[in-house]
């Protein structure tokens, strides 16, 4: 994959764990109204981590990535922006 292909991938999978967070946002709406900013965000936003991973699965399902290259992205996800875990 290349790494605009990763940064899309990452973005959606982003936007889907906010989508299903408490409460829910848009995560391209709390990028824009935050950006220059460094208010932590995500951390007023939780979701649990069974629905995460569930998620990030079905993002990773069935794309031809190595179980390292699918481990590198969901650390990335885990260590970036995601909603704090709330379980």
């Amino acid at each position: 994959m290349q790494n605009k292909q990763l940064e899309e991938l990452i973005t959606d999978i982003y936007r889907e764990l906010y989508k299903n967070a408490n409460p829910p946002r848009d995560f391209d709406q709390m990028v824009e109204y935050h950006k220059g900013t460094d208010i932590p965000y995500w951390m007023e936003i939780c979701i649990s981590t069974e629905k995460s991973d569930s998620i990030m699965d079905s993002f990773l399902k069935g794309r031809r990535l190595t179980p390292l290259a699918k481990q590198k992205i969901k650390n990335t996800v885990y260590l970036g922006v995601s909603p704090r875990y709330c379980d």
